[in-house]
């Protein structure tokens, strides 16, 4: 995440660079993402995080914006 951390200019708590960098981690692409960590983390571990970024996080089984009540 240092990688990440250099071109940040918040000068939060380290908690808040913390966050920042992870959502940083999330949203940039795969290819990004294995540009820069593929030494670190490896072929395969970028892989299985690759499928778990990318895949449908729909939640609206578990949100009612209907306002509906059994």
């Amino acid at each position: 995440m240092a990688v990440l951390r250099k071109d940040m200019q918040t000068g939060g708590s380290g908690n808040g660079n913390s966050i920042s960098s992870l959502s940083q981690f999330v949203e940039m692409s795969s290819e990004e993402r294995r540009k820069l960590f593929r030494r670190l983390l490896g072929e395969n571990v970028l892989r299985r995080v690759d499928s778990l970024i990318e895949q449908d996080w729909h939640c609206d089984w578990a949100l009612d914006f209907e306002g509906t009540e059994e």
